[in-house]
Parts: C-alpha cells; sequence; structure tokens
C-alpha cells in the first residue's frame, strides 16, 4: 500500500530548495521567509513517523516558529539576526526569540544531517535516523528523550525506500532533490550557527 497523503510532505523538496534560497538576501536571512521555509519543512517528522518526534519535539519546533514570529510581528527589521541582537541576553530565557532560534536552528541540523546520511547510505534509515540524532539533538534532550527516540528509532522506522517515497514521486527523483537542497539548507543552518557561536550565544 502507498503512503496516505497525511504523512507526505506537502512542499517539495525543490520547492523548499527554492524557499530557503529566497530567505538569503544580500548576505541577510529574511525573518518572515525564513519561518515560512521551516513551516514547509515541518511535516518530515510525520514523515518520519517515530511518535516522540511526530509529538513531543515538533510540537517544541512549531512552538519556537511561533515564538520567533510573534517577536517578528513587533519588529520593523525582518532579518532575523537583527531580531536576535535587540534582545539582551535573550538565550538565558526559555520561550525567548533568542532561545527559540537556538532549539529550533538545533532541529534543523538534525533534519540536515538526516538527509546527508539518507543520500550516504542506500539503504539503512535507521543509521540515518540515529547518527543524525546523535550528532544534533541527543546533546541537548534528557535521557528520557534520548531512550524515547533510540527506541521508536527500532521499532518504527522503516526500509529507506518508502521514506523517499513519502517526500515526492520516486526515490530516484528525490535523492537527486536531496543532493541539491542539502548544500542550501545547510547554508543557511550554518549562517545561524555562526551568529551564535560568535557572539557566545550557544
Amino acid at each position: 500500500a502507498g503512503a496516505s497523503q497525511d504523512d507526505r510532505m506537502t512542499a517539495s523538496l525543490s520547492q523548499l530548495i527554492l524557499q530557503f534560497q529566497n530567505c538569503v538576501n544580500d548576505d541577510q536571512v529574511s525573518t518572515l521567509r525564513f519561518l515560512s521555509a521551516c513551516d514547509s519543512l515541518l511535516p518530515i517528522f510525520d514523515v518520519l513517523a517515530i511518535p516522540i518526534l511526530t509529538g513531543r519535539v515538533k510540537a517544541d519546533v512549531s512552538g519556537n516558529i511561533q515564538t520567533i514570529r510573534s517577536a517578528a510581528a513587533d519588529c520593523t527589521d525582518d532579518r532575523l539576526l537583527s531580531l536576535i541582537a535587540q534582545e539582551r541576553d535573550g538565550v538565558h530565557f526559555p520561550h525567548s526569540p533568542t532561545c527559540s532560534l537556538l532549539w529550533l536552528n538545533r532541529a534543523l541540523r538534525f533534519i540536515h544531517v538526516l538527509l546527508s546520511e539518507v543520500e550516504l547510505h542506500p539503504k539503512d534509515l535507521r543509521h540515518a535516523v540515529s547518527t543524525a540524532y546523535a550528532r544534533t539533538l541527543a546533546n541537548h534532550h534528557p535521557a528520557s528523550v534520548q531512550l524515547l527516540v533510540r527506541g521508536g528509532t527500532r521499532l518504527f522506522v522503516g526500509h529507506r525506500d518508502k521514506f523517499l517515497t513519502r517526500l515526492g514521486p520516486s526515490p530516484a527523483i528525490v535523492l537527486g532533490q536531496i543532493r541539491d537542497f542539502v548544500p542550501v539548507f545547510g547554508s543557511v543552518i550554518e549562517r545561524i550557527d555562526t551568529y551564535y557561536a560568535l557572539n557566545h550565544l550557544t
């Protein structure tokens, strides 16, 4: 049986490439375009079908997007990192835009590593998920959440081709889109990581 419409990506990876390309202009990340691109990427957690990711983690990511969007509504400057620069020591306060972007970017890095690993390891989706989680979110999650992710990966993650089919028309086409998407997506994540590192916000 094919994947149901509910667990497929609404936006194609080719559309996401354009969205993440368009959120950078004159070396600046547009807040609203960036958040729109993140919204479009969010269903990838449903595609993975690991309960802790489709539930708590996805909800946290969505909440972080909304926190930043709410702060942006009160700011006349659409530059994402300018929004963060205006907030003094915000990383120390839960639900602040600075803290929310930090956590949002950690989740984006997880997706970035996941897709990179999917391309590198043709058959083993569990390896891709486990590697991506170990390199990114596991470093910041409590042990209880780590256990749920690892258990869910063993129990619910299936064949790579099924995952790819949920991302687009066919595994071969999606793999090509992943090759194009990963560097564009990664460059946006890297801009944010670099800003946080330079300003000692991690």
